[in-house]
């Protein structure tokens, strides 16, 4: 969310340089969005947390500011939601499972019904988070990422960190506490 925050500030900046009256009202208009970027840094902080270092999928190579500003564990693929992974994809998701056990795979859309049901057969659940490269078909930016994180506080609830079963190992053993390590990672 710092980028956002900071896009925000720079936009202010810009209108402020060119309708200084109107600096009160687009100061209270930036406090109000630097405050519900702020609730949504704490609630997603709050999901990593939970997530700890289970491993995760990312369908695409698109999520490393989700990876690196919340520490997530997770490694991306390149599938598209709509489109039948090839059974070389398949083969190399396979490989990849042997070292990093994610039991979730994220998506930037809705894919298919059989990929979902397959990904289910070898213990992977699906969810969308749709990264906003570009403006959203409806609503905003804003929008967008709460629909997100619901999505993920759905998957990961409160009692996600309690419960082994939400974690394939591949060999280690899950440690709990404050160094959140998970299966040997």
């Amino acid at each position: 969310m710092e980028l956002a925050i900071g896009q925000a500030r720079a936009v202010f900046n810009a209108l402020v340089g060119l309708l200084p009256e109107k600096e009160t009202e687009f100061r209270e208009r930036l406090d109000q969005l630097e405050a519900e970027f702020g609730d949504l840094h704490g609630r997603l902080s709050a999901v990593a947390d939970r997530i700890g270092h289970q491993p995760v999928l990312f369908s695409h190579p698109v999520y490393q500011y989700l990876m690196q500003g919340y520490g997530l564990n997770g490694r991306s693929l390149h599938w598209e939601p709509q489109e039948l992974p090839a059974e070389e994809q398949w083969s190399e998701l396979d490989r990849l499972l042997k070292a990093h056990a994610a039991a979730w795979m994220i998506w930037e859309d809705e894919p298919r019904p059989d990929v979902v049901s397959r990904l289910q057969e070898l213990g992977i659940r699906s969810l969308v988070f749709r990264p906003c490269g570009n403006r959203p078909a409806t609503g905003d930016f804003l929008n967008a990422m709460v629909e997100n994180l619901v999505a993920l506080e759905r998957a990961f609830p409160p009692s996600t960190t309690a419960r082994v079963t939400d974690v394939r190992c591949a060999g280690g053993t899950p440690e709990f506490g404050s160094a959140r390590k998970w299966c040997g990672d």
